[in-house]
């Protein structure tokens, strides 16, 4: 069974908190057993006795209708006798009566005594303690409460001056409460005493301790669990012993992650090289190739202008100067390529700007039985008028190219926020899905006499401007736009 450090230390919790409930609900009652407050509860007791037989009394003289009760002195005493008797009977172990500062004492009771027979006689050895007590508290007409050390026990003495017996009489309850308690039982009480409060400190520092942790826990957690691996940081210690074993482990796998993640950095940096020296290598045998075409034209034209007749040399001539403008054409691409790291951006006037673009292509696109139209807000954008020239009239041509006489092709610019779109749709037979992210890559061509570098030449400027290019299934062919986004400082 799985079990968290968590789990089990809020157990060990609840276990040291049940220990403190019963050691505190057993220190209550051993406290309770105590001699003090077992003479607090004796001295409440004789209290309430008191208080009970004053209103027990009230009650009998408002129903005789008179402040001293009946006449006879005699039948006075009996019903003060009757009276106690009654009420003393609700209090184990409480005796009292009633005394005069003339005749003493004139009525007592005890009724709970445990003796065989009723206890008529007054408890000889404390009639002075008592007396006294009634003395003060007739002398300063209000209760008073005392008790008495006696070896292991206490007389607690209550006296309330009355009106009765005809004058002033005062009336007295008596108790006795254990008030000393055994060696043992105070060993008992301080033992269990410090056991309950190692128990509480115990648990308060264990709750203290499991705050902490749980803390530490979550915010490790946080660290771990909200951060991207790469941007994870050294993580902090803690404090606690084990918990920074774990974040030193973490620490060190986050080390060797970070070496691992530079070491294939690095490869791929030198992948990376060593695919552009492979495109590279590509593209130069392609240029080769082609230069090779018109260079070989070039020779035999020559060969032939020189051994052959006048007329003749017209005609060869005129082949030489066509090879020479395509070979002009070859470098001017190349040229472009090497010169995007430097670009001159500036404002450009976008509606005179796109008029520019495809009025120098309409010859083009009317040779080829094309229509040839565009629309651009009269809005200003900042980029470098000649690469992104020399691009869009690469997607001109391009969409010129791959569109049947008779169709059209629709030039565009849109400015959205923070970026313009500079886009060219045609209505030919589009490009497949599988091929517009390869298309833009060095010597992919989709006609045979093309030499794959005029989309790449489009990629290539985008970028250069921050931007990126795409190809788009449009309302009947295909459909280029490069984004270009507002970088002027």
């Amino acid at each position: 069974m799985n079990q968290s450090v968590r789990s089990a230390l809020i157990g060990l919790w609840f276990l040291l908190f049940a220990i403190c409930f019963g050691l505190g609900f057993f220190l209550v009652e051993l406290y309770q057993r105590s001699g003090d407050n077992q003479l607090k509860q004796e001295e409440a007791v004789v209290e309430r006795a008191s208080q009970s037989i004053q209103n027990r009394y009230a009650n009998y003289l408002a129903n005789v209708g008179g402040d001293g009760g009946p006449g006879n002195r005699a039948a006075e005493i009996r019903e003060l006798n009757l009276l106690l008797s009654l009420v003393l009977a609700q209090f184990d172990g409480v005796e009292g009566g009633f005394w005069t500062p003339n005749e003493g004492f004139v009525a007592y009771a005890f009724p709970t005594y445990g003796g065989a027979d009723v206890k008529k006689d007054l408890p000889q050895t404390e009639l002075k303690t008592i007396s006294q007590v009634c003395r003060d508290a007739l002398q300063s007409t209000k209760p008073r409460l005392n008790y008495f050390t006696r070896e292991h026990r206490a007389l607690v003495v209550q006296a309330t001056p009355v009106r009765a017996l005809g004058g002033n009489a005062v009336l007295w309850t008596m108790g006795w409460a254990t008030v000393k308690d055994s060696d043992l039982f105070g060993s008992v009480i301080g033992i269990l005493s410090c056991l309950f409060f190692c128990s509480l400190l115990s648990g308060i520092w264990l709750f203290a301790f499991l705050y902490q942790w749980s803390k530490r826990v979550t915010q490790l957690e946080q660290a771990v669990c909200h951060v991207a691996i790469e941007q994870l940081s050294v993580l902090p210690m803690t404090g606690q012993v084990e918990l920074d074993r774990v974040v030193s482990a973490l620490n060190q796998v986050n080390k060797q992650l970070k070496e691992s993640q530079a070491a294939s950095a690095q490869l791929s940096r030198e992948l990376a090289r060593a695919d552009k020296l492979s495109a590279l290598g590509r593209m130069v045998a392609g240029f080769a190739h082609e230069i090779r075409n018109p260079l070989a034209t070039i020779c035999l034209s020559a060969e032939n202008a020189l051994e052959g007749a006048t007329g003749k040399q017209e005609r060869l001539l005129k082949a030489i100067l066509n090879e020479g403008q395509e070979l002009e054409g070859l470098l001017q691409k190349l040229l472009a390529v090497a010169k995007l790291s430097e670009l001159k951006p500036q404002e450009i006037q976008l509606k005179s700007w796109l008029e520019e673009r495809l009025n120098s292509q309409r010859l083009r696109a009317d040779a080829l039985g094309l229509s040839l139209s565009g629309e651009a807000p009269e809005r200003i954008w900042f980029f470098d008028e000649e690469s992104i020239g020399r691009a869009f009239n690469n997607l001109l041509l391009n969409a010129m190219q791959n569109t049947p006489s008779g169709g059209w092709v629709v030039a565009d610019v849109k400015v959205q926020t923070d970026k313009c779109v500079f886009g060219v749709e045609d209505s030919g037979p589009g490009v497949p899905l599988d091929q517009r992210e390869m298309i833009f890559e060095p010597l992919v061509s989709g006609r045979p006499n093309g030499i794959g570098i005029g989309l790449t030449i489009v990629r290539e400027v985008t970028e250069a401007h921050g931007g990126r290019v795409r190809c788009i299934q449009g309302a009947v062919g295909a459909r280029f736009e490069m984004e270009i986004p507002w970088q002027k400082s």
